[in-house]
């Protein structure tokens, strides 16, 4: 499966790599266990090697937001939090049975490095996203989803992905027949 967060193929990731599979522990989790949770401090770090996790909020009403994900061979984490000791602001949870090799953080010159150095580029991509959300109609968001990662529509529930687009699972329903209809 092609990276489906674009810092990934951006950011030299190699000793993060290394450092997960010499020091990792490998770890099962079932759909719906928490890897990270709101509110606590960061204090490992993740490589996906099946399943997938979601980050998730939730709105005002207390429902599930689903704000991004991550995928096999990416990384699950959140060091800003893990470098700073500030709360996290979402949950990092297994969106199916997922297996990953588990490290902690253990905040270094490598990692402090790295964090630097990734925020532009989190930054880059998480502003595209935000312009993405006022440039593209929800219809045009899923299609581009559809092209880039066809592999997503079939690993995640229709309910995550309206959720990650920002419309409800009855909208995106039309859609997707909208979409067969053309």
């Amino acid at each position: 499966m092609s990276a489906f967060n674009q810092f990934n193929d951006r950011l030299e990731l190699d000793f993060l790599r290394e450092l997960c599979l010499r020091d990792g522990r490998l770890r099962r989790f079932a759909r719906g266990d928490v890897f990270l949770k709101r509110g606590e401090v960061c204090h490992e770090i993740a490589l996906v090697r099946s399943g997938y996790f979601k980050y998730v909020t939730a709105d005002t009403a207390g429902a599930e937001c689903v704000v991004g994900f991550t995928f096999e061979e990416e990384y699950a984490t959140y060091l800003y939090s893990a470098m700073n000791g500030t709360p996290l602001p979402v949950s990092v949870v297994a969106g199916r049975s997922t297996e990953a090799l588990v490290v902690p953080v253990v905040p270094d010159t490598a990692i402090e490095g790295f964090v630097r150095d990734s925020m532009p580029v989190l930054f880059d991509e998480l502003y595209a996203r935000f312009l993405d959300s006022y440039r593209y109609s929800p219809a045009e968001r899923y299609a581009r989803l559809c092209a880039a990662h066809p592999e997503v529509i079939q690993k995640v529930p229709l309910r995550e992905i309206a959720s990650y687009l920002r419309v409800s699972p009855t909208h995106l329903s039309r859609i997707r027949r909208e979409m067969v209809n053309v």
